[in-house]
C-alpha cells in the first residue's frame, strides 16, 4: 500500500502471506482477488455472542472502561466502512517495540493464502501457516490481533475432505457461484476478530497500568 494514500493511517492493515508450495503467479492472482475489497461495511461485521464483552460483564461490574471496550463492536445498524489495505511484506523485527505507539504501521491481522489439491495436505498447510506467524511475529508481539488461512480447493473433484478440525483455516471451494460474496463474508468475520482484539488490547494495557 502507498503510505501516502488517502486516510492511510486509518486503514486496517491485513498482511497477505503465501503458505505452502503456492506458485508466485497464483499467489498474486489470489491476493489481487482479496485486495479488491477496499472497504467492509460496519453493518456487515458480525458481533460474536461469545465475545469477551458478555463474559466480562457476567463476572465484573461494568465500568466506564468496560463500556468503552463494548463500543469497539459496531451494531447491525451502524453506518460507515472500515478501510482495508493488504501489504505483503511484514514489518521489520526492529520496529516491533513501537507496535503500541504506532499501530497504524503494523498489520492488525494476517491472511495466509494457499492452494490444496489433496486432503491430507491440509494439516501441513495449517502447520506451515502457524510457523510462518512465528517468523513474522515473535512470541510476545502484540500483533496480529486476528489470523486466518484461505485455502483454495484445487482438487480434481473440487471438494476436499474436511474431517480435520483446523482452527483458523478456511477452505474456499473450487466450484462456487458466489465466491466473491463468500470471501467478503470471511473478511467481515476477520474484521470482527480484529475489533475484539482491540478490546483485549485495552484490557491488557489497563492491567499493566493498575
Amino acid at each position: 500500500m502507498d503510505n501516502f494514500a488517502f486516510a492511510s493511517l486509518a486503514h486496517v492493515r491485513i498482511l497477505l502471506v503465501p503458505v505452502g508450495a503456492i506458485p508466485r503467479t497464483t499467489f498474486e492472482r489470489l491476493a489481487t482477488e482479496v485486495r479488491s475489497f477496499e472497504t467492509i461495511r460496519l453493518g456487515d461485521i458480525p458481533a460474536d455472542a461469545k465475545d469477551e464483552r458478555g463474559a466480562f460483564a457476567a463476572t465484573t461490574i461494568i465500568s466506564s472502561i468496560d463500556l468503552a471496550i463494548a463500543r469497539f463492536m459496531p451494531n447491525p445498524l451502524s453506518t460507515g466502512h472500515l478501510l482495508l489495505s493488504f501489504p505483503t511484506h511484514p514489518p521489520p523485527h526492529s520496529h516491533l517495540p513501537l507496535s503500541l505507539f504506532r499501530p497504524s504501521h503494523f498489520p492488525l491481522a494476517v491472511i495466509g493464502v494457499a492452494v490444496c489439491s489433496q486432503s491430507e495436505s491440509l494439516p501441513s498447510i495449517h502447520a506451515q501457516f502457524n510457523e510462518s506467524l512465528i517468523d513474522f511475529f515473535p512470541p510476545g508481539s502484540v500483533f496480529p490481533l486476528a489470523k486466518n488461512c484461505f485455502v483454495y480447493d484445487e482438487s480434481e473433484e473440487g471438494s476436499l475432505n474436511l474431517t480435520d478440525n483446523l482452527p483458523g483455516l478456511v477452505v474456499i471451494p473450487k466450484v462456487m457461484g458466489h465466491k466473491r460474496l463468500y470471501i467478503g463474508t470471511l473478511l467481515a468475520g476477520l474484521c470482527s476478530n480484529i475489533l475484539e482484539g482491540f478490546a483485549i488490547l485495552v484490557r491488557l494495557i489497563r492491567q499493566l497500568t493498575e
